[in-house]
């Protein structure tokens, strides 16, 4: 058999695990630092084999090497810089001792596998040499003298070594297989995740750029006529954040306001829509207060219809944005700028409506709290598995004995005596939270054979039966007031555009959806949108179907 092809050592080569000779990785010790001691060198002639093996040991040294200088230098860089911490510098001069040990590690086993695979045994360290033949030779005449206890082991260890590495082999790419596929299926699922969310920051603020669409608001209003089809996509498709930076955008680029340029190109029910599209609803609900209040008359329905139906964190903010209101282009319209809406209120109003609009303005309503909350959710269940759905059990909310005490109470204040004591309703009306009057209301019509509502418009009359009703319509359900409200707007006698402006608006963002759906159950099968159609016209009706949207 021909001898396996050799070459001679590359230069530099120093033999054993650190390939060649480098002060940093293989543990020479340099003539400068101390006495040289020659590395023992391995046979003059090296296989091919040895040799690449040795190179790429040697490499993966210099590369270990590199990877201190690295740091080294990092470090130093940062000390010079002034903004090295011992934080940082323990950090940097951590060893990666485990990732490499477990590199070298993995060549050792390697080597010894492929060893195995080849001899069925790891190669002996005397192999080859004259003690180690005769050590050989010993061992085949015992083996030659207990041929049976001897050799049949080693030959079923040798039968059993080849099938193992191919089972391993097979092993490691059935993993590699399912590892990949289980990256498949978690990339797939984080696109998923991420598609949704671009989905949902768009419908909630919109990706646009601010300084394209003040640009193109610019366009619309610049020169001789006005495009108002173009101003009416472009602010009715905006959330209300949106607008707001709008605005400030376009008065940073061009120096103008933008609601000038509205006020001066815009005019009518539309300019009033759009400047109602661009305040905040805070301002806006302060601004429609103002104007009930400080208009020709005082329109109680549009008063009672924003302060009983908002709620406390909300007629807070009302109450703020009222006092920072300025005095209108109208002189009659906003007396000072130091407005009080509770002190407005009690000047305007009168009566058993008066204190039932002031205890609204208190923003005291009572309000679950969060450990009420966490004892009242719980999973939902379906033929008695449970879903990994949650719920509010608003029984676990309310307090039936209390429920019964209110609605005696609102029963001897009613029905069940000569006149009405109006102050007992308005003390349960206003104070009560809205799970606790919805108990409340189903324990009257135990105690009463009366819904309540059939009570109120017996007891009481004018503005503050209107009142009372509306705060009993919100407990059940706030968007079914709304939507009667936006009927009666449209279906009066004339239309009613202040409070379609006012309603559509301001509940845009809150729950417009829910009162499209309380409009068709509650009126024939009849869309909002479809009303809008046949009871307004023009551009008004245009935005206005903008806003709302198809069903």
């Amino acid at each position: 058999m021909a001898p396996a092809p050799v070459m001679a050592p590359p230069p530099g080569y120093t033999g054993g695990y650190g390939g060649y000779a480098d002060n940093r990785s293989s543990g020479v010790e340099s003539p400068e630092h101390g006495q040289h001691k020659a590395p023992k060198k391995p046979d003059s002639l090296l296989t091919a084999e040895m040799v690449s093996r040795s190179m790429a040991e040697g490499f993966h040294g210099e590369m270990k090497a590199m990877f201190k200088q690295m740091k080294r230098e990092a470090k130093q860089a940062l000390k010079d810089a002034g903004t090295l911490d011992s934080e940082d510098s323990d950090l940097i001069d951590s060893e990666d001792e485990e990732f490499w040990q477990v590199d070298e590690e993995a060549k050792k086993k390697k080597r010894k596998d492929k060893d195995k695979r080849k001899h069925g045994k790891p190669k002996s360290r005397d192999h080859g040499s004259r003690h180690g033949s005769r050590h050989d030779e010993e061992r085949h005449d015992a083996d030659t003298a207990h041929p049976e206890p001897q050799r049949q082991p080693q030959q079923d260890n040798r039968q059993e070594a080849h099938p193992e590495p191919q089972r391993q082999k097979q092993d490691s790419e059935e993993l590699a297989q399912l590892r990949l596929a289980k990256e498949v299926q978690i990339k797939e699922e984080m696109k998923k995740v991420f598609i949704q969310e671009m989905l949902r920051r768009q419908l909630r603020s919109g990706t646009f750029e601010l300084t394209e669409d003040c640009k193109l608001l610019r366009e619309h209003m610049k020169g001789l006529g006005t495009n108002e089809a173009g101003i009416i996509d472009m602010v009715a498709t905006r959330s209300n954040a949106q607008r707001q930076a709008l605005a400030k955008m376009f008065k940073t680029m061009y120096g103008e306001d933008l609601l000038d340029w509205f006020g001066g190109d815009l005019s009518g029910k539309l300019e009033q829509t759009v400047m109602a599209l661009f305040r905040e609803p805070a301002y806006l609900d302060a601004y429609c207060i103002a104007e009930a209040i400080y208009g020709a008359g005082t329109d109680e329905q549009e008063l009672l219809e924003i302060l009983l139906t908002r709620t406390n964190a909300q007629i807070e903010a009302i109450k703020q944005a009222y006092t920072d209101l300025l005095p209108s282009k109208r002189k009659d319209v906003y007396r000072s700028k130091n407005l009080k809406l509770e002190q407005d209120v009690i000047d305007d109003t009168s009566g058993h409506f008066k204190r039932l609009l002031v205890a609204a303005c208190q923003a005291n309503r009572a309000e679950a709290s969060r450990e009420q909350l966490e004892q009242a959710v719980e999973e939902m269940e379906v033929n008695g598995v449970k879903t990994g759905m949650f719920h509010v059990n608003q029984a676990r909310l309310v307090d039936t004995a209390m429920a019964k005490r209110e609605a005696e109470a609102l029963y001897k204040a009613g029905e069940k005596r000569w006149g009405t004591d109006e102050s007992e309703f308005n003390r349960v009306l206003s104070t009560k939270s809205f799970y606790d009057l919805r108990a409340i209301f189903d324990e009257y019509v135990k105690v009463s054979q009366r819904d309540i509502l059939s009570t109120l418009d017996r007891e009481l009359s004018g503005d503050v039966r209107d009142a009372m009703k509306a705060i009993v319509t919100c407990a059940r359900y706030r968007p079914m007031f709304f939507a009667e409200r936006l009927h009666k707007a449209i279906k009066g006698l004339g239309t009613d555009n202040r409070t379609l402006i006012r309603i559509i608006v301001s509940r845009a963002e809150i729950d417009l959806k829910q009162i499209k759906a309380c409009y068709v159950q509650r009126f024939q099968g009849e869309t909002l949108w479809l009303a809008i159609e046949n009871d307004c016209s023009g551009d008004f009706k245009r935005i206005l179907q903008a806003i709302v949207g198809r069903d």
